[in-house]
């Protein structure tokens, strides 16, 4: 087995392997048959063809408030051509599409189940998925040398099958840091597990992944955030809470909304949903104003003094904002500070929310080094060894 399908199967199993046993345990007699379809899956997300007319392959959606969408936008308005960029809703996305897809494969699996008779004889299911996927993109990328795909840094198992299947034919790959935190060294996940031709970065944290993994990659700078002053907070704020997709309004979480009004001597809170989240408004007390779903950033910004998140991207965005931020525990279910902001000092965070006190917040957000921590997390330091992403589209001049 050579290197790239064994990082590829190490790492992907970590995500694959819980969904499948959870199945099992759900449905167990219909796993039985399923679990051997599963093996093709990859098949059906492989494009057929693509026209040599494209240079960058972006496998997802182009919709607002998705990582594709978000990346495929900020390349367009780098100056790069729509027209270079292949993405999954340049076709139909239906289950006939999938399943057409892998039955125009199927002589070719035969011949690879045949090639690979052994493992196919000894492998775990989903071994066998992710080899069947690194084999697919392998094949897909040999005949389609001319496309770069773009790896988000949050790593699928679709993304590492393509990644090790580009790199194994020797395709060009770009890798795209896609959130502030996602840096090796960061966690236990691997967020640049490969090498690659191409990176953008967004702050000195993945740059220096880059240099330390791959120090021949070219080098893109993200767009810089202009971090703003922190807010002054007044003796009555508005008060928002800000949820990822995981809040679900259960009992122990309403009552946690109420010891915050409590005890930061409010009536109100505003709360934002998430764009993806399932919660009903009707859920909630009195004294709990729920935003608009289509709500912006920014108007939630202009809308409140104070807000109070758990473990969301937000949290970032709103600091950087001049929203002074308060982190907690509860209103999801990853713990206290999985992001590290309260630890690397920008963020003000508690475990004791009976403890939660506005003066304790103002004191904190008073301290002038806090900006100068948030500049420094979010923003590239050595600048020199980058190029504006404008200048991206050059490379297939190379």
């Amino acid at each position: 087995m050579n290197n790239l399908l064994l990082i590829a199967i190490r790492l992907s199993s970590k995500r694959i392997q819980p969904a499948v046993d959870r199945q099992r345990k759900k449905r167990p007699i219909q796993e039985i048959f399923l679990q051997y379809f599963r093996i093709l899956s990859p098949l059906g997300e492989i494009p057929i063809n693509v026209n040599e007319s494209f240079q960058f392959f972006l496998n997802g959606s182009i919709v607002a408030n998705t990582k594709t969408g978000d990346v495929f936008t900020e390349l367009v308005e780098a100056g790069h051509s729509l027209e270079l960029i292949w993405h999954n809703d340049l076709h139909s996305r239906t289950r006939f599409i999938h399943f057409f897809r892998i039955c125009y494969r199927l002589i070719w699996f035969f011949g690879l189940l045949y090639n690979q008779r052994k493992a196919f004889r000894t492998w775990d299911i989903v071994s066998l998925q992710i080899l069947v996927g690194y084999e697919g993109y392998k094949s897909f990328f040999k005949r389609h040398n001319h496309l770069i795909p773009i790896i988000i840094s949050d790593v699928s198992p679709t993304l590492h099958m393509q990644w090790s299947g580009a790199l194994a034919v020797g395709n060009r790959v770009m890798w795209w840091q896609d959130d502030y935190h996602h840096y090796n060294g960061f966690s236990n996940e691997n967020y640049l597990p490969y090498r690659c031709t191409y990176a953008a970065v967004l702050n000195q944290k993945g740059l220096e992944t880059i240099l330390s993994k791959n120090s021949l990659a070219k080098i893109y700078i993200r767009n810089q955030i202009e971090v703003k002053f922190v807010k002054s907070i007044s003796q009555n704020p508005k008060v928002g809470i800000a949820t990822n997709a995981f809040f679900e309004a259960r009992a122990d979480q309403i009552e946690l909304l109420e010891k915050i009004k409590k005890n930061l001597g409010v009536e109100f809170l505003k709360l934002r949903l998430h764009p993806n989240s399932r919660v009903k408004a009707g859920s909630f007390p009195e004294g709990v104003e729920i935003a608009a779903i289509n709500e912006s950033i920014s108007d939630f910004v202009k809308s409140v003094d104070l807000a109070v998140v758990g473990n969301s991207a937000v949290q970032l965005k709103l600091l950087c904002e001049g929203i002074p931020v308060v982190h907690i525990a509860g209103l999801d279910n990853y713990g206290f500070d999985l992001y590290k902001y309260c630890r690397n000092g920008f963020c003000f965070g508690t475990n004791d929310i009976d403890g939660l006190d506005l003066t304790l917040i103002k004191r904190f957000y008073s301290e002038p080094l806090i900006l100068e921590k948030l500049k420094r997390y979010v923003n590239v330091k050595s600048i020199e060894r980058c190029q504006p992403l404008s200048l991206l589209s050059q490379i297939h001049k190379n």
